[in-house]
């Protein structure tokens, strides 16, 4: 019934708990992992899983080359077979019954496209990129998520490993990940809650461990400011709320490189004058603004 879609890049200490806590839900299928040009022993532990596992399919593909998460996991959509599609990272895992009342409430309602959990922290010491709380958001059980409510939050962060998605949904809408190792999976969130019904459900069993390895806690600042700049040009184009509008257009300058360091050096300062000088001269944005 459920596809899980594991990406994998040097994860040999994790991959094994990941694969596990999969093959431990009940309504798990098949689970697709995608080698990333591993260094390590990752590729010998998940073919070690896949020998001692009879009850789920365990399915191991690989990239000829390090193309990043985006793709890997787009390479994971197009080979499940399940009813819905769950996406979970390598050094991520589930605990018991972590699909029951998402499966539940889809089964129940058929217009809903999507189902959001929140995640769980298991933070490494030092870390404080995340609280608790971040991924909580103040909803109802089977409450819809806007874009307003994923990008104007208060409080609270809507994690892709955190939906159970309809297969069919996906592959009508054809919604993919970014071919990027940074912003792939929210520019997939921000598709897939414009185009569809993702509903909330506070049942929070996937745990996500943060660690000094992970990307997020090694942001590149250059990918960060091309996802915005990206974003800030779609929003042009679309039709979105002033709101949105402004969260665009507020990101696009807080993540350009003049503000990467304190001190900012004198060769930077014509770049962000253009960047200036392109945001006044720019009719269609003041329309959509004003």
């Amino acid at each position: 019934m459920i596809t899980i879609v594991i990406p994998l890049f040097n994860g040999e200490k994790y991959i094994s708990r990941a694969i596990q806590s999969s093959i431990d839900q009940k309504h798990v299928s098949q689970i697709i992992i995608i080698d990333d040009k591993s260094t390590d022993k990752s590729v010998e532990v998940v073919h070690k899983c896949i020998e001692t596992t009879t009850e789920k399919e365990i399915l191991l593909l690989s990239n000829e080359h390090n193309q990043g998460p985006g793709f890997s996991r787009n390479k994971g959509i197009q080979q499940a077979t399940g009813k819905y599609i769950a996406f979970l990272d390598a050094d991520d895992y589930y605990i018991h019954q972590r699909f029951e009342r998402s499966v539940e409430l889809l089964e129940k309602t058929k217009e809903n496209d999507g189902v959001y959990s929140p995640l769980e922290l298991k933070l490494e010491e030092g870390i404080n990129t995340f609280a608790q709380e971040d991924y909580r958001l103040i909803k109802a059980d089977g409450e819809h998520i806007s874009f307003e409510d994923m990008l104007l939050r208060s409080r609270g962060i809507v994690s892709h490993c955190g939906i159970l998605f309809r297969r069919r949904f996906l592959e009508q809408y054809n919604i993919r990940y970014a071919d990027a190792y940074w912003g792939e999976d929210t520019e997939m969130l921000f598709n897939a809650i414009q185009k569809g019904k993702i509903v909330y459900l506070d049942d929070p069993k996937t745990i996500r461990s943060i660690t000094g390895h992970n990307l997020t806690t090694n942001l590149d600042l250059n990918e960060q400011y091309a996802f915005h700049k990206k974003w800030f040009n779609n929003m042009l184009q679309e039709n979105y709320s002033k709101p949105v509008n402004y969260y665009f257009l507020k990101n696009l300058i807080r993540k350009h490189p003049v503000f990467h360091n304190r001190h900012t050096p004198i060769y930077r300062l014509p770049k962000f004058m253009w960047l200036m000088a392109k945001i006044i001269t720019t009719p269609k944005l003041w329309s959509k603004l004003l």
